[in-house]
């Protein structure tokens, strides 16, 4: 009877490390182009749950292949700003991924500064060391990928009618502040050391794994690519772009924006420039919504919105205008 045991559990843990998707498949299976909601400033809570004192700007996901096919990199634009946010690629002078079959992390070689990707989160790392696997000691930031996420955001929440998709974004757009965020919320949820832990040591032992036929013809191809020229690189990722598949999925992309249009005229959104962490105030209220430089905010358009640096001070700058930029954004230098 052990034994049968032994083997059920043994067969749960085969299977559990098989289904286990690396880098790339995770970014392929949340949709190239996809957009993803950063939040920084990691504050444990000591159950493996994180709650986070800053967000950042919206980012739009792109995979980097070479001209086979293989994905080896990405490019994270802002949407707000159409313009690059981060990226790292295989094929760059420093990217390194650390396993050309089973991807964990890929990095920058000189920075140490990395990504992972764990189902619909991307992770942003520091300090990973060549030969070390990250650790959530490692992670400055979480995006996580937008999506409809009402149905998650509490039990009781679940029992109830959901209510029409537009009805349900229309909510998440008038959210006035990181903690009304759905994204957030579900961010918030989850066990995130388990959820890390769990994935490095099921990708450990992928990884360990004797390389295939396939494998070694994978990994030939992706050397071969790194010695190509950039511009035979964009020539496939081009040629990828126009096929019916890619166009009906830029359609449905288009859908999802149009709607997201006709509701954005309720906010607006505060883009800290200053260079220092500043906390913004709606008018008539003593909570502050902190943002750090370089992120932003959305609020509701309706009010006056006033800032400053000290949360506790009651010396605060106006900055915003109720109903003067709907659908806009302000930004605070």
């Amino acid at each position: 009877m052990k034994q049968v045991y032994l083997l059920m559990i043994l067969l749960l843990l085969s299977f559990t490390i098989q289904a286990q998707q690396n880098f790339f498949e995770a970014l392929e299976n949340n949709g190239d182009e996809a957009t993803y909601q950063g939040f920084g400033a990691l504050i444990a809570n000591g159950d493996g749950t994180y709650n986070f004192k800053t967000s950042y700007l919206p980012v739009k996901v792109t995979i980097e292949r070479t001209p086979t096919g293989i994905p080896v990199g990405f490019e994270a634009r802002f949407i707000s700003e159409d313009k690059r946010a981060f990226r790292e690629t295989e094929l760059s002078d420093y990217g390194t991924i650390d396993n050309y079959i089973h991807p964990i992390s890929i990095k920058h070689g000189y920075t140490k500064e990395g990504y992972m990707v764990i189902d619909d989160l991307l992770f942003r790392l520091k300090k990973i060391y060549d030969g070390s696997f990250p650790s959530m000691e490692n992670v400055t930031a979480v995006y996580v990928l937008v999506k409809d996420r009402a149905a998650v955001e509490s039990p009781k929440n679940k029992k109830k009618k959901k209510g029409s998709l537009l009805s349900r974004m229309k909510a998440k757009l008038n959210s006035t502040g990181t903690t009304n965020n759905p994204t957030y919320k579900y961010l918030t949820s989850l066990n995130l050391d388990k959820k890390f832990n769990d994935y490095i040591a099921a990708m450990k032992l992928k990884q360990a794994a004797p390389l295939t036929a396939k494998d070694k013809a994978k990994i030939a191809d992706i050397k071969k690519a790194k010695t190509m020229g950039e511009e035979e690189i964009k020539r496939y990722n081009d040629s990828i772009r126009a096929t019916p598949e890619y166009k009906k999925l830029k359609e449905h992309q288009a859908r999802m924006k149009a709607m997201d249009e006709e509701n954005a005229g309720e906010t607006v959104t505060i883009i800290n420039r200053t260079g220092r962490d500043i906390y913004i105030f709606k008018e008539g209220s003593s909570n502050a919504s902190r943002v750090t430089n370089s992120s932003s905010l959305k609020v509701s358009c309706s009010y006056n919105y006033y800032y400053n640096y000290d949360p506790n001070s009651s010396n605060k700058s106006f900055c915003y205008s109720a109903n003067s930029g709907c659908s806009g954004s302000i930004t605070v230098k």
